[in-house]
């Protein structure tokens, strides 16, 4: 459209489906994975420099996993709301599923029979016990964090 000069280079803010489930599954595991990818090669080098160096390295990376990923997350959502305007409409409600996912995940272990959340927000390298806190709390994490870049004005 045409206005005296200037171009109306207004860009659609309707919610796209496809643009939604893009997101969906963008949204949590890509800082999911750059995190891990991340601290493997940290993981790496700390073996490389010696066993001492290793066991102090393994546990500061563990512990800030789900940090680097809601920092990663956020990031990532505040790229794609600068780079794509239009994916804010949709990437805002991101969080829904992963959200839901994890408080059915926390209402679950609190039901159990131990009662403690300590697998979904602890890191263990025992086995199972570290995989809720992977694949639950360090994805949803990401996406909650991605979310709140998107509402970010």
């Amino acid at each position: 459209m045409y206005h005296g000069g200037l171009v109306d280079e207004n860009i659609p803010s309707d919610p796209s489906a496809l643009g939604y489930f893009v997101q969906q599954f963008a949204a949590p595991l890509v800082p999911t994975l750059i995190t891990l990818v991340a601290g493997g090669v940290l993981d790496d080098v700390s073996r490389e420099i010696g066993y001492g160096f290793h066991y102090y390295t393994s546990l500061v990376v563990d512990r800030v996993a789900l940090v680097a990923t809601v920092a990663v997350g956020y990031a990532l959502g505040a790229a794609v709301r600068r780079l794509i305007p239009s994916a804010r409409a949709s990437g805002k409600w991101v969080w829904l599923l992963p959200g839901f996912v994890l408080i059915v995940a926390c209402i679950s272990e609190l039901a159990s029979r131990d009662g403690s959340l300590v697998p979904l927000f602890w890191p263990t390298s025992n086995g199972e016990e570290g995989l809720g806190y992977l694949f639950l709390t360090c994805p949803a994490g990401g996406a909650i964090s991605y979310s709140a870049a998107m509402r970010r004005r």
